[in-house]
């Protein structure tokens, strides 16, 4: 008998790498994309319910007003940077040490 699958199937990743830069900017632009589907459905139905409703049209208006600037930064934003580990070396633990030397701030003899 043979094995039927339902649904989708699950790819598992064994690297920690980054997705490719097309996926990541489609999943951008898509996000983009009903971000701004939202924003001009809510100020359309907040216009409308402006007339009958004020508050409610207005809440809806103020309340999807920014979705434009929200979307732009969410579209804009890359995929988050990764820490930068420190080389190994030698570590300090306390003030750095001052040079006793016959400097210009030495007291004069």
């Amino acid at each position: 008998m043979s094995h039927l699958r339902i649904g989708p199937v699950r790819t598992v990743s064994i690297t920690d790498a980054d997705e490719p830069a097309d996926v990541a900017r489609r999943r951008r632009e898509r996000r983009y994309a009903l971000l701004m589907v939202v924003h001009l459905i809510g100020l359309t139905v907040g216009g409308l319910l402006y007339s009958s409703a004020f508050w409610a049209g207005l809440a809806l208006i103020v309340v999807t007003g920014p979705l434009p600037w929200v979307a732009v930064v969410m579209a804009n934003d890359g995929p988050p940077r990764r820490r930068r580990t420190a080389p190994p070396g030698p570590r300090r633990t306390g003030p750095p040490e001052l040079d006793s030397g016959s400097g210009p701030s030495a007291s004069p003899s």
